[in-house]
């Protein structure tokens, strides 16, 4: 007797992927801050164990199992029976990881958004932003002139550098008082395959594990880094995981990754006019660091496109309503938490 119970969860997964949305103080108060950290804590422990992208992994062992319970069906002898049985397999199983994003991550998509626990109503002003800019400008080069000579800014991707990054997350969502679950960050032996697609990182909710390219610009792995640990500790549409992304390296006690912080905030603005040579030769090092892979980059840009317009869709679905746009509004509300910051600080 076929066994439903997966299909059962997988429709209850998808009511309450409905109903989130009407009710994002429910999903904040019972899911997000509670009981969301309990249901990653086995997966994200687990996956912590291995020295490698666990996720990898699995996902081939689910497809050999898969196949090998429709192979060793009697299709010489019944075979009607064995096509029933493997759409079951493969229903079942798409219900499986259904259900186990919509459980393990996805519903953090409705939660409230973060800008709300920052307390910030709306972006700056023109004449607010200018002044942002000038300030920031002149922290950043503050923090490139603490770093000394080194011809280029390029921290070493190691575990000690995950666990700086993610001791200040923690301690941001700690203010606004906040779970932070995320445990560990790996380097995918698909990275090859990333850079060529242009993903810099991506957060496995199966696993609860974080991943990050290897081919990731030195300059901007601590920022990948940040926002990939921002998804695995709950936070969901990408404009937010930037923003606490940003918001924890300025935060962080390390000068370096304050200064990384901003490196990346300057590498998705235009106007640099106000930085220094030293921060200047820093962004064109990660411009000269991207160019190396500009061949394999335009050979596969016709898949990659298709790739990002399937994520644009994936994430209007998801309830970002401007999908891949929605991006450069992480840089925005990092400007405005700043300035008023800076409008708050007694000078």
């Amino acid at each position: 007797m076929l066994r439903l119970w997966p299909y059962a969860l997988a429709l209850l997964s998808g009511l309450l992927w409905w109903l989130a949305p009407e009710r994002p103080d429910l999903v904040e108060g019972l899911y997000s801050q509670t009981s969301f950290a309990w249901l990653v804590w086995l997966p994200a422990f687990f996956s912590s164990l291995f020295p490698f992208a666990l996720s990898e992994w699995l996902a081939p062992l689910l497809l050999l199992v898969l196949l090998w319970c429709i192979v060793r069906l009697p299709w010489r002898t019944r075979f009607f029976k064995s096509l029933l049985l493997s759409c079951h397999y493969l229903l079942l199983t798409l219900a499986l990881l259904w259900s186990s994003f919509v459980l393990l991550w996805g519903l953090n998509y409705w939660r409230q958004p973060l800008v709300e626990h920052y307390q910030l109503t709306s972006w700056l002003s023109e004449d607010d932003k200018r002044q942002a800019w000038q300030q920031a400008s002149v922290l950043t080069n503050d923090l490139r002139a603490q770093l000394g000579e080194q011809s280029c800014f390029a921290p070493d991707f190691d575990q000690q550098l995950v666990t700086d990054i993610r001791a200040a997350q923690q301690q941001s969502l700690a203010r606004l008082g906040l779970p932070s679950p995320a445990r560990s960050v790996r380097e995918p032996f698909a990275s090859p395959w990333l850079r060529d697609l242009r993903i810099a990182g991506f957060y496995s909710p199966w696993v609860a594990q974080a991943h990050v390219s290897r081919y990731v610009a030195p300059g901007l792995k601590p920022m990948v880094i940040a926002h990939e640990l921002a998804h695995a500790n709950g936070i969901g549409p990408e404009h937010e995981a930037d923003m606490l992304a940003f918001i924890s390296l300025w935060q962080a006690q390390d000068p370096a990754l304050q200064y990384a912080g901003w490196l990346a905030f300057w590498w998705q603005a235009t106007d640099h006019d106000l930085l220094s040579s030293k921060v200047r030769k820093d962004l064109g090092c990660i411009r000269a660091y991207r160019q190396q892979f500009e061949v394999q980059v335009e050979r596969a840009a016709p898949v990659a496109q298709q790739v990002w317009q399937v994520y644009d869709q994936y994430l209007q679905q998801s309830g970002v309503e401007q999908g891949l746009k929605s991006y450069a509004q992480g840089v925005e509300w990092a400007l405005a938490y700043f300035w008023h910051q800076m409008a708050s600080t007694p000078q």
